[in-house]
């Protein structure tokens, strides 16, 4: 799945909506997207406050971009065949997600991609080449 950003300003989110990714020595923004420009989807966090995206960026293909779901608009729906549902440890807590088997299944792939820990970005740019040539058409 491709989407579009059409939204970047932190402002239009509502005042509950975390502004950044707290990690034990850093705040990570939320988004980094730039308007105009399209992301492959590669997972998906279904937080209580509404979808989080996990993004490859397709100009910087080693880094990956979390961002809410509201600032995009789907430009290629197309899914792969296989995509897992499971938990991502989160700051806060397990949170429902959907995407690659290591996305949803490993406890600490979420905050090594947040740290960019180099083995947690090795396996997402992996994942993500997949995903692109599964949903390429």
């Amino acid at each position: 799945m491709k989407v579009i950003c059409i939204e970047v300003a932190r402002n239009t989110l509502p005042s509950w909506h975390p502004k950044c990714v707290r990690n034990t020595n850093q705040e990570i923004p939320i988004n980094r997207a730039v308007l105009g420009q399209e992301y492959l989807v590669c997972g998906i966090l279904m937080r209580n406050y509404g979808p989080d995206y996990l993004l490859q960026d397709l100009g910087k293909p080693d880094w990956p971009l979390l961002a809410p779901a509201q600032f995009f608009k789907m430009s290629s729906p197309t899914q792969p065949e296989v995509w897992f549902a499971g938990h991502v440890a989160t700051p806060a807590g397990d949170t429902p997600a959907m995407g690659y088997l290591e996305w949803v299944s490993r406890p600490l792939h979420f905050e090594g991609l947040v740290e960019n820990n180099f083995e947690d970005i090795e396996i997402f740019e992996k994942r993500a080449n997949e995903i692109r040539l599964a949903t390429a058409g």
